[in-house]
């Protein structure tokens, strides 16, 4: 076994470390611009060293189908030339929709080596996934087979009839699953060369060398396109902000139509002669790999946390016991949501390891901002930003262009540009918005502090994100607007101690008729395609607050749900006393939560307010009433 040299990295504390690391330009540290070939070459380092251990139902103590960097290179490097075998070329698009298996993994390190890659989430309605397929024009799409538990066959089937004759389809068998002779991928490409490709893969820095979709999921879809020089600065700065050494073995836990789940927590850890656990082929959704999830760490002696806020709020109540977690490094990236202080200081203080609080986006191939490994942490922003990525607060225009920076402390729209930036959208019309004077528009507002920390304090889109699922609203209007009793409807988030947000749909009935919230969800909710967007409440109001332009105004319709979920979780509390919720704008967080206390409630009532608000990730304070007497005097 070759002796690896031990991986150090300069200190990462601040902007002026920045700067530091920008005297080397950006592309000088790229070895490889292919993404597939980075992967196979990482696997190249030690072929004889466990690349991936996979475990079919989430049990810790099922035998693990395991395979050697070596033995996946091989099986990629056969994907690929399958690929190019069956006419596939380097502007070609194929599309995964499969759980993660060992055999996606394969296929599509073998689809960045030869085309571009393109996996979708596999949980889409059949007319979803149709759409998705016909915008980018697919040739070849692989899906899972016929498996118990799944319906990705069955729904493929259905839309057969709608795609072009010419299109190649693979299957790929799923736990328990048939194997189908004519169309098995995995017995088709064990029939190819497995020493190397029979092509020359593209190198040019500005090709597209994958597509991820962004939460555009109904009407047409949203495809971000993303470059090979956008995979390799994620490669690079994964590692590099993260300190990631040779010997790393982590969870790849993250569903792979999820740039976290593809790049940061998937491939980019194989191409870098990492070690991966797979703990079941629905990751993080399954939960018997939750509920084990430090036997997990035990067995494989995992080096590194994971888990967006959502997993870790479970795991902070399921603390180790007997459990031996001493892999555990004292640093973890997390992010995708919001992330509650109560959750954030839980980690450092059950766990005594230090969350590293990312912002990121599928449009720039991964996060923007980490907290700096060797700096310090500010409770509620997300870090600073990262080598090579430039971020500002601005002011816009009304069409949409730069005016000015904002000051210090002044929210405005937060843009960036770097390296991983997309390419742009499929379709046209979604550049024009995102895109301003030369930066990306983020849709999130913020401020940046004079250490160059980032605080985001809303959301100038209305997507909706339950732990760490972008759920498009449209997607529960539309279903609701079926439905002869509805009249007008907006989706909104609501807060939500587990998932960070939680969708709920606010109503507005046709004049003269009645209906209830419980039926009016239940008649929706099979026209819903995605199940983690189903609400959790439905609210009938009178009347559906309109802009001037006819449109929702979701911002107060945010508040009040706001409202309701503070005003409920308090109401179950033991206050002692009666309490009231606002919740606001406010100029410097962007939107606050006031909890209303009589000027005579004892202070035992303020904390227990701070224990069920502390669970939340808004920014919260409690006021006090006047007292009558003063009030009288004044």
């Amino acid at each position: 076994m070759p002796v690896m040299e031990p991986v150090t990295y300069p200190p990462l504390r601040s902007l002026a470390d920045l700067a530091e690391i920008e005297r080397v330009p950006f592309n000088d540290r790229v070895e490889c611009w292919n993404f597939g070939e980075a992967v196979l070459r990482g696997c190249a380092r030690d072929p004889q060293k466990w690349a991936l251990h996979y475990i079919e139902d989430g049990d810790p103590e099922t035998p693990p189908v395991s395979l050697r960097h070596g033995e996946l290179a091989q099986n990629a490097v056969q994907a690929a030339n399958l690929f190019h075998a069956a006419g596939i070329g380097p502007d070609d698009i194929v599309v995964f929709v499969m759980p993660t298996t060992p055999e996606l993994i394969t296929g599509l390190i073998g689809a960045f080596c030869c085309c571009i890659a393109f996996p979708v989430n596999w949980m889409l309605s059949p007319a979803h996934l149709q759409r998705l397929v016909a915008s980018v024009n697919a040739k070849a799409i692989v899906v899972l087979g016929p498996t118990p538990g799944y319906q990705i066959w069955e729904g493929m089937q259905e839309i057969c009839d709608t795609l072009p004759a010419d299109i190649r389809l693979f299957s790929m068998a799923g736990p328990g699953g048939a194997v189908l002779p004519d169309s098995d991928f995995t017995s088709q490409a064990a029939t190819m060369r497995s020493d190397a490709l029979d092509f020359g893969p593209r190198t040019a820095p500005d090709d597209i060398a994958g597509y991820l979709h962004s939460g555009g999921t109904t009407g047409m879809p949203k495809v971000a396109a993303l470059t090979q020089r956008g995979f390799a600065y994620r490669h690079w700065a994964t590692n590099y902000t993260n300190a990631l050494t040779e010997d790393e073995v982590v969870f790849l836990d993250g569903p792979m139509f999820h740039v976290g789940g593809l790049v940061m927590r998937g491939l980019v850890p194989l191409a870098s002669g990492h070690t991966g656990i797979v703990p079941s082929p629905l990751c993080a959704r399954e939960q018997r790999y939750i509920a084990n999830y430090w036997k997990f760490v035990e067995r494989y002696g995992v080096t590194r946390l994971s888990g967006v806020p959502t997993t870790l709020s479970v795991l902070l109540k399921n603390p180790p016991k007997v459990e031996d977690i001493s892999t555990l490094r004292d640093q973890f990236v997390t992010g995708s949501t919001p992330v509650p202080l109560a959750i954030h200081k839980g980690v450092e203080e059950v766990l005594r390891i230090r969350p590293l609080i990312m912002y990121g986006m599928t449009e720039n191939t991964g996060n923007m901002t980490l907290d700096p490994r060797d700096g310090p942490t500010k409770y509620g922003s997300v870090g600073i930003r990262l080598p090579y990525t430039e971020m500002r607060s601005v002011q816009l225009t009304v069409d949409n262009h730069i005016s000015r920076d904002s000051e210090l402390g002044e929210i405005g729209a937060i843009v960036y540009r770097s390296p991983g930036v997309t390419a742009g959208y499929v379709e046209q019309h979604y550049n024009d918005a995102a895109f301003v004077d030369g930066w990306l528009n983020s849709g999130d507002l913020g401020h940046i502090d004079a250490d160059g920390y980032v605080w985001l304090t809303g959301r100038a889109k209305d997507v909706i994100i339950r732990g760490g699922h972008n759920i498009d609203p449209a997607l529960i209007e539309e279903a609701l607007l079926q439905l002869p009793e509805v009249m007008l409807t907006a989706a909104v988030a609501m807060p939500d101690p587990y998932a960070g947000e939680v969708p709920v749909a606010y109503v507005q009935l046709a004049q003269g008729v009645t209906a209830g919230p419980s039926d009016l969800l239940a008649r929706a909710t099979p026209h819903i395609s995605e199940r983690p967007a189903i609400p959790k409440a439905v609210f009938i109001i009178d009347e559906i607050p309109l802009t001037g332009v006819g449109k929702p105004r979701k911002v107060e319709l945010r508040h009040a749900a706001a409202e309701h979920a503070f005003g409920e979780a308090l109401s179950q509390a033991a206050i002692g006393v009666p309490v009231g919720v606002s919740v606001g704008d406010d100029a410097t967080h962007g939107t606050l939560a006031t909890i209303m206390l009589p000027a005579e409630a004892p202070q035992e009532a303020e904390a227990a307010i701070a224990v069920v608000m502390d669970s939340y990730a808004m920014v919260w304070r409690i006021t006090r009433a006047v007292p009558v007497e003063q009030d009288a005097a004044q």
